[in-house]
């Protein structure tokens, strides 16, 4: 339903290419990247565009992009920085849909860095798209578009790759390069002029590609880059690989963020290969056991399986005698497959068998691909993603499935409502009462001071550089760190990492509390909590009375409602707020309180409630691009629900309502979507949209009454779609006469 074609479409799916600065002169960069375009034929135009020649490789070159003939399509510029504000212009005025920029950053004088954003800045207001990568460029395999100096030729496949830093993308196709895999598209890009989040945001719509490989740049603004991610986990596979040195808090606050966006996060090449095999295998060869048959030792083998928290077992002695053939061998591994208990084979065969490994390994390949379990085979001669050359490789491609499997159902965990009432903390004239910290403490509803001088179990609570607030948990020699919104999803989790059940009422409490000073009191810069006889206590609480302006949070916070009781006609009053995550049973109720109609209207449902996976979803918001408000009755029992989800962010989102069968018809509807058009045109939206069936009078009017759009879909003819402009759209560029005049006419 979008309104108009993704800007970043041209950059993906080009079918003209402008190459400004194309040349013929040897070793010139001009002449070495159009050698890469000429290396494999590109399925679209390719244009050169250079004064001093009048052909370039045999192809008409033109002297200027003013005389190209139907100058659309993507322009590529390799000149001297020096000329980019003039050539920026120049598409401006041509009404080009998007440059890309070839550059060395360190190449770049201060200068020249300083005019390239302002240019950049002026091609945004003007609507024009520009990216800026390196000059190892970048290539889409399906179309035979290559950049690359190196003229690398990778084979087309599923991985898109989105790098930040010179050759990144060249090295990962050098280190893929004995796996079977291929790439659908790849990309180094050159921060600071252009960021990974808007190409992740197109590339969780392509369906070329189903496994998303990022580099992770940690000067790029981390809530975009993270927003983007966590949206196109639900969709696709995403390795996010951090090449630079992390010290242990860094590695544990990626792994939190990994975890919490459903993305499988890689430190090393080894990591990564093994992330990428488990994302190629199909979803039968999940398992959460693993066999290891060999006719040596293997007590090492399970040492290392223990260390990568993999639950592994030696093969029963009888199954192997002393001596054994490649056909004995064949044999075990076949009787082994078949029990029950085992989930996963890895089959570690000696290497001085009289009979040759490359014969051995054929026949126990064979056995493979019988199977419908995974089995892992290690061996020089073996082919396939699940061949090995050291046993070592095969236990990291186990575990990464396991992560893997692991990280799809993290994000779709449901928190309970709260054990006791939460006591929200007096933020009022809260300042006065800093210096006082038995006071301060108690108006915040936090334990009382009780120092320890050596303590085991600790939380802290603090500020960093980068991702703002966040919470590292200790515990003997184990370490934990979680970022707000923290929810009674966390305390549970927290409990448990404290092996103390009972803690958890008394955590759930404190995180609510950790929650309003994340998002409204950045005085308090630091606390400190210790748990002693399965209590827990402040240790120590640090504040500043002029705050500094720290890092914003990560994640963004539950949006306040500016007027949060609304009455109804009835004349009763309903409690408007945005939706939490512990809100879910209260929302699984809602909607089983529903009537048939109004649910099968609202959710497309048969059944009386939502999924499990599809409960999660609805309240795990991410309220960057995300949003839900919630009416709640004197009961507390929700009586609807305003919610809208990204379709192509910041472009456009699509909305949902949907109120009780008895609170219809009192204004509730309409207030809610205005609580929620409010917000979605502050997160920077500029359409919002919906499809409603054309039977639906109720709720066209309703969209009607609100300055949306109707017209009926394209698609089906039951259905009526809905579109409202949620901000004044930038001026268009007016096209140039010669366009204007060969325009088609409307």
């Amino acid at each position: 339903m979008q309104p108009h074609q993704h800007p970043l479409h041209c950059l993906f799916a080009p079918q003209h290419l402008m190459v400004i600065g194309a040349s013929e002169r040897p070793s010139s960069f001009g002449e070495r990247v159009f050698s890469a375009l000429l290396h494999q034929p590109f399925n679209g135009t390719l244009t050169p565009i250079n004064p001093r020649h009048k052909t370039i490789a045999g192809l008409t070159a033109h002297f200027h992009l003013n005389r190209t003939p139907n100058p659309q399509g993507l322009v590529l510029i390799l000149t001297d920085p020096d000329s980019y504000d003039s050539l920026i212009k120049t598409c401006v005025k041509k009404n080009i849909p998007h440059v890309l920029i070839m550059l060395r950053p360190h190449d770049l004088s201060p200068e020249q860095s300083e005019q390239l954003q302002k240019s950049l800045h002026y091609a945004n207001s003007k609507s024009l798209n520009i990216t800026v990568c390196t000059t190892q460029g970048y290539g889409i395999p399906a179309l035979g578009l290559y950049t690359h100096l190196a003229q690398i030729l990778p084979p087309q496949g599923k991985i898109a790759i989105v790098g930040s830093s010179p050759n990144f993308s060249a090295d990962i196709i050098q280190l893929l390069r004995h796996l079977p895999v291929g790439f659908s598209h790849f990309i180094d890009i050159a921060p600071p002029f252009s960021h990974t989040a808007p190409l992740i945001d197109y590339l969780q719509h392509d369906t070329q590609s189903n496994i998303l490989l990022v580099q992770y740049n940690p000067h790029e603004p981390a809530t975009a880059l993270f927003s983007a991610l966590r949206q196109t986990a639900r969709r696709k596979t995403i390795i996010l690989h951090h090449t630079q040195h992390t010290d242990t808090e860094q590695q544990l606050l990626l792994q939190h963020l990994a975890e919490r966006c459903g993305i499988l996060l890689t430190l090393n090449d080894d990591q990564l290969i093994a992330a990428l095999r488990a994302a190629h295998l199909p979803k039968k060869h999940h398992a959460n056991r693993l066999h290891i048959l060999s006719d040596r030792e293997t007590g090492w083998l399970h040492n290392q399986a223990a260390q990568l928290h993999i639950d592994s077992h030696p093969a029963p002695a009888h199954l192997l005698p002393t001596y054994t053939g490649a056909l004995q061998f064949c044999d075990a591994a076949v009787q082994l497959l078949q029990q029950d208990t085992c989930r996963a084979l890895m089959i570690v065969p000696h290497h001085n068998w009289h009979n040759s490994e490359q014969a051995t390994a054929r026949q126990l390949a064979r056995i493979t691909t019988r199977q419908d379990k995974p089995v892992y085979l290690v061996s020089h001669y073996a082919e396939g993603l699940l061949a090995f050359s050291r046993p070592l490789d095969a236990l990291q491609t186990f575990a990464a499935q396991q992560n893997l499997q692991q990280l799809k159902k993290t994000p779709l965990q449901i928190a309970r409502p709260p054990l006791n009432h939460l006591h929200k903390p007096d933020l009022r004239n809260i300042v006065p009462l800093l210096p006082q910290t038995e006071a301060l403490l108690k108006a915040l509803q936090l334990p009382p001071i009780a120092p320890n001088p050596c303590p085991l179990s600790t939380l802290h609570y603090r500020h960093h550089a980068q991702y703002g607030v966040f919470l590292h948990a200790h515990h003997h020699h184990q370490q934990q760190t979680l970022l707000p919104p923290f929810t009674t999803q966390h305390a549970r989790q927290l409990a448990d990492f404290f092996t103390h059940k009972k803690l958890q009422a008394s955590l759930e409490q404190t995180l609510y509390t950790l929650n309003h000073l994340a998002y409204h009191l950045p005085h308090i810069t630091n606390l400190q909590f210790h748990i002693d006889h399965h209590t827990l206590h402040t240790t120590h609480l640090h504040y500043q009375t002029e705050p500094t302006h720290p890092a914003p949070n990560l994640f963004a916070g539950y949006p306040p409602v500016e007027q949060p009781f609304f009455t109804l006609k009835n004349q009763h009053t309903v409690l408007i707020r945005a939706l939490q995550p512990e809100d879910a049973e209260a929302l699984q109720q809602f909607i089983q309180q529903l009537s048939d109609q109004s649910r099968k209207t609202r959710f497309m449902l048969a059944s009386k409630e939502l999924p499990p996976a599809l409960l999660a979803q609805f309240c795990n918001l991410d309220y960057t691009r995300e949003a839900a408000f919630i009416a709640l009755d004197r009961h507390k029992n929700i009586i609807g629900l305003a919610q809208h989800s990204s379709i192509a962010f910041p472009y456009e989102c699509e909305f949902g309502i949907s109120i009780s069968d008895h609170m219809q018809g009192q204004g509730l509807a309409h207030h809610l979507m205005q609580q929620l058009i409010a917000f979605a045109t502050q997160q920077g939206y500029q359409h919002m949209s919906a499809e409603i069936l054309a039977n639906n009078t109720a709720m066209l009017n309703l969209a009607a009454k609100l300055g949306f759009e109707l017209a009926p879909s394209a698609e089906d003819n039951s259905l009526c779609v809905a579109n409202l402009p949620l901000s004044l759209p930038k001026k268009p560029r007016k096209l140039p006469l010669t366009q204007q005049i060969l325009a088609p006419k409307t």
